[in-house]
């Protein structure tokens, strides 16, 4: 976490505030860091919350810095010397960061902005998950974490474009040409007038903030996105974090992993609805534990067959789920057959959920071979 980070620098930010630095009026689309772009916070301030960007902090902007005193000397026979102590200046080892200073919330405002940026990130497109506990967003003084893959970076330190990203043919676009041209003869003058007004804002926002899965994403760092917020105040910090690796360099694997008990506890957790299933319960359906593990997206999860219970007893598979190892995420079968999975989301998963020791384990990590 980065509390402790964050209160060593919040000094600086006052500072700045009482010399009257600020930001651009102009509110901002994305944060940029590290090849990341992330949307801002300011995407969800309404006139109801309030909220105004002040200014930005890193390292870069100054500190870094700190005093110690130097290591006393010894003479031959180990005792300490005489000689006066001197200072010396020495970098610190400092994080990576940048953070947003927000200010001026409509009273106890700034935890309502704060649950819909995080309502926001969550969602599909920007694939972000928290990393804490949820946070209690009727508390005058909080904090929340947001985790994702970062951005794999090249050896130029550039963004590198996913090899799934595949240009469009010229046909392609002559047919697209030719759609949005039929579609403006349709239109009145104010009609034309607000499509190219959004047209603009779009390529505005897009140049700043292109889809996160343009770009390929980095196995070994994860990028941070913490709020800390106060009735009146919020700060928002993007850093960097390495993700645990074992000794010979491999990232880190759970010491257990979730049982079929488990899968089972946190499958009767979901709406049959939200499986595109019929019913008011998913104990209406009789679970099945398929094949052992299965790699989905690089992660080991456990396969479930989803049945349903006909008047004859006799059981009809109705689709497939993946609950990954960790009991964390639940991913569904696009269509039978086939090789496409779609994520879940989930409310709030019950704990602790049940789970195995070294022998599932071993099996989680042989899917990957």
């Amino acid at each position: 976490m980065l509390k402790k980070h964050i209160l060593a620098f919040l000094p600086i930010c006052l500072l700045c505030l009482l010399c009257g630095c600020g930001g651009d009026d102009d509110s901002l689309i994305a944060y940029q860091f590290e090849g990341n772009a992330v949307p801002a916070l300011d995407k969800v301030l309404t006139t109801e919350t309030g909220g105004t960007y002040i200014t930005s902090l890193s390292p870069a902007d100054g500190g870094g810095e700190i005093t110690e005193p130097a290591p006393e000397e010894s003479d031959e026979e180990g005792s300490s010397s005489e000689a006066e102590q001197t200072e010396t200046t020495e970098t610190t080892e400092t994080t990576k960061y940048i953070s947003y200073d927000y200010q001026m919330f409509n009273k106890d405002m700034a935890a309502v902005a704060v649950k819909s940026y995080v309502e926001m990130m969550t969602n599909d497109e920007y694939a972000f998950e928290l990393d804490c506990d949820e946070p209690d967003y009727s508390a005058s003084v909080g904090n929340v974490v947001l985790k994702r893959a970062a951005v794999l970076l090249d050896e130029n330190g550039e963004p590198t474009q996913s090899a799934d990203l595949e240009e469009k043919s010229d046909e392609e676009k002559e047919a697209e040409e030719k759609a949005q041209k039929e579609a403006e003869e349709k239109m009145t003058k104010e009609e034309k007038k607000a499509a190219k007004e959004a047209q603009k804002q779009l390529e505005k926002e897009l140049e700043v903030l292109p889809p996160y899965d343009n770009f390929e994403h980095d196995s070994s760092n994860d990028l941070l996105v913490e709020v800390n917020w106060t009735a009146t105040s919020c700060l928002v910090t993007l850093t960097i974090e390495s993700r645990k690796t074992t000794s010979d360099g491999a990232t880190a694997e759970p010491s257990a992993v979730i049982s079929f008990t488990g899968a089972k506890i946190l499958m009767n957790s979901v709406v049959p609805a939200e499986l595109g299933l019929q019913g008011e319960d998913m104990s209406e359906y009789t679970l099945k534990p398929g094949p052992g593990y299965v790699m989905v997206d690089d992660v080991p999860c456990l396969a479930v067959y989803v049945y349903s219970k006909s008047a004859e007893h006799t059981n009809i598979l109705e689709t497939v789920c993946f609950v990954s190892a960790d009991g964390s995420t639940l991913y569904q079968q696009e269509k039978a057959g086939g090789t496409e999975v779609k994520k879940i989301e989930l409310g709030d998963i019950p704990e602790p959920l049940p789970t195995e020791g070294e022998e599932l384990l071993d099996m989680a990590l042989e899917a990957d071979e």
